[in-house]
């Protein structure tokens, strides 16, 4: 991820995930892309890394 040119991040910067597994999530209203079986983390935490509202194109 890359948000070294976004002026409202917490922190601006570039992290890398090195993962093994994507998959797309149904919350309230929106769907999220995570990833999971990342190194530095447990093999079932996920990450969220975007989200689409529902019904958008």
């Amino acid at each position: 991820m890359d948000n070294s040119r976004d002026g409202m991040a917490v922190s601006a910067g570039k992290t890398e995930y090195v993962c093994r597994a994507i998959g797309l999530a149904e919350a309230a209203g929106f769907y999220k892309v995570e990833l999971s079986d990342c190194d530095g983390y447990a093999k079932d935490e996920k990450i969220t890394v975007i989200s689409f509202r529902k019904g958008e194109r």
